[in-house]
């Protein structure tokens, strides 16, 4: 038996077990559970692709996946962004932790929604800017170096 199927019987227990506070509080402790587990595995490098896994389930259990559409995951991301705005200029560290958490559950939803993955785009993102040289300034803007 593989840590995916120990967590896989943990979370069908904890599903149907009574006495959690809240459903935050459950997703928590299954959330850091599979890290566990995945670290204990041996698969620490696939935390994201079991993760993306378990929004996805949510997702679809909340029909969110099939029902939304990528333009309504847009406009939800677009709307979390601006908690995450309103979290940084205020200083509010657990609000903006939560606020990039809804930002990447919103982008995995659309991912799934239009039939790729958050890593799999991710991955084409890194290898495009990996080679770019350059540097950010004071000001924010950030400067490419010049091709020799």
């Amino acid at each position: 038996m593989n840590a995916e199927m120990v967590f896989n019987e943990i979370e069908k227990a904890l599903s149907s077990a009574k006495g959690w506070p809240d459903e935050k509080a459950r997703a928590d402790e299954l959330r850091s559970l599979r890290q566990k587990l995945l670290i204990l595995s041996g698969n620490e490098a696939h935390w994201l692709d079991a993760l993306e896994a378990l929004v996805i389930g949510w997702a679809k259990d909340r029909k969110i996946i099939p029902n939304a559409t990528p333009e309504s995951q847009v406009l939800k991301a677009v709307s979390e962004m601006g908690e995450l705005a309103d979290a940084i200029l205020k200083g509010q560290d657990a609000e903006m932790k939560d606020a990039i958490g809804d930002v990447v559950v919103c982008l995995i939803n659309l991912c799934a929604l239009k039939g790729t993955s958050l890593g799999e785009c991710l991955s084409l993102a890194y290898d495009q800017i990996k080679d770019r040289k350059g540097t950010l300034l004071p000001n924010g803007c950030f400067v490419k170096e010049e091709a020799k």
